[in-house]
C-alpha cells in the first residue's frame, strides 16, 4: 500500500491562564500563556509568553526550524542523533551529554579531546564557573551543531 501520511504529527496547544503577582506591595493579576509544541500528541517543547499572537507566530517559527534543524526529530529515536553529538557551543568544542524527551534542555559538556578544563571555565565568563556542565536551550543560537 502506499503511504502519503506523516511520518510525524506535530501541532501547537496553547493553555491561557491568570495568576496572581504580589512583590514590593503591590498586587496585581497578569496573564500567561504557555504555549506547546506536540510531537505525536505529546508535548515537545514548550515556552511562555505575555501574548497569545507573539506566541502563536514564535511556535510556527519554532515548527519551521524543527523540520530544517540538522537533527530529525521526525525520527523514532532522534534523541539518540542529540546524545553524544560533537558540537560547538559559544565556539568551543563540545558533546551534548544528556538529553531528555520534552526537557527542553541539553546539558553540554566540553570535549577534553580537543580543550582542557581550564579553557572550558575561562570561555565560561564566571558564570557557570566550576561547573562541569551547563544546561542549555535545545533550539539556543549558541549551539551549532555542524561539528565533524
Amino acid at each position: 500500500m502506499e503511504f502519503s501520511g506523516n511520518v510525524c504529527n506535530w501541532g501547537i496547544s496553547i493553555d491561557e491562564s491568570n495568576y496572581y503577582k504580589y512583590k514590593y506591595d503591590e498586587k496585581e493579576i497578569l496573564r500567561s500563556i504557555k504555549v506547546k509544541i506536540m510531537r505525536n500528541g505529546k508535548e515537545f517543547y514548550s515556552f511562555v509568553v505575555n501574548d497569545f499572537d507573539y506566541g502563536l507566530v514564535k511556535a510556527r517559527k519554532l515548527l519551521f526550524e524543527i523540520q530544517e534543524h540538522p537533527i530529525s526529530f521526525s525520527s523514532i529515536n532522534y534523541e539518540n542523533e542529540i546524545i553524544g553529538r560533537k558540537i560547538y557551543f559559544d565556539k568551543m568544542p563540545c558533546i551534548i551529554g544528556s538529553y531528555t524527551v520534552g526537557n527542553d534542555r541539553v546539558i553540554i559538556k566540553p570535549d577534553l579531546s580537543c580543550m582542557k578544563m581550564e579553557g572550558w571555565h575561562k570561555n565560561l565568563d564566571g558564570y557557570f564557573e566550576g561547573e562541569e556542565s551547563i544546561p542549555e536551550d535545545l533550539f539556543a543560537s549558541s549551539i551549532n551543531w555542524f561539528r565533524d
